[in-house]
């Protein structure tokens, strides 16, 4: 992405009244990953002192590269105190996710407190893990401690084979169910 195509985004999403953007990334090794967020993190700073951006780590397409979680550790220390980055409710940085990327409960937890000592607000998409779309009791028991909230991008990003997106109907249950557990849930 180039520097003016960043900036042009940031400036018509705030034109229109948006509060930020969720930065899904694959393959933070990419050379222009860094320059980018650069791009982003300081435009929004300097010139939208309210817009807000974090990361969604996709960890599915990390995950088939073979690599774990920590190829995340260096954008994340990088960006996670910018003036630009979204914190959440409790003031702790926001971070989401796109999938699980088939790492367990135990391996996120330990990531978060290995890594960045506990101090993320995380709200993932770990929509592929059984229970979730029910909101099952067995979904929170084994991930309730680790998030903070559950992030779907289901809504705005249809199926294969399909037209559209914004229908939230399998929405509602997952949103019921983090009500329940007094947890966020964010909607793309």
């Amino acid at each position: 992405m180039l520097e003016e195509h960043a900036h042009a985004d940031i400036d018509s999403a705030a034109a229109i009244g948006l509060a930020g953007f969720a930065v899904n990334i694959g393959d933070p090794a990419q050379d222009f990953v860094l320059r980018t967020l650069d791009f982003m993190f300081d435009y929004a700073r300097d010139n939208h002192p309210s817009f807000r951006i974090f990361i969604s780590m996709d960890v599915w397409a990390t995950k088939v590269g073979g690599n774990t979680l920590t190829v995340y550790n260096d954008i994340l220390a990088r960006y996670k105190g910018h003036e630009a980055y979204y914190q959440g409710p409790d003031g702790k940085s926001f971070v989401s996710t796109f999938s699980d990327g088939g790492f367990h409960n135990d391996q996120w937890s330990d990531y978060w407190a290995n890594n960045f000592a506990n101090e993320v607000y995380f709200v993932p998409n770990f929509d592929n893990a059984t229970g979730y779309w029910e909101a099952d009791p067995g979904w929170w028991a084994y991930w309730g401690d680790v998030v903070q909230g559950c992030f779907s991008w289901d809504s705005v990003w249809p199926k294969r084979g399909t037209t559209g997106g914004g229908n939230i109907y399998r929405d509602q249950i997952v949103i019921e169910g983090t009500a329940a557990h007094n947890k966020t849930y964010m909607i793309g």
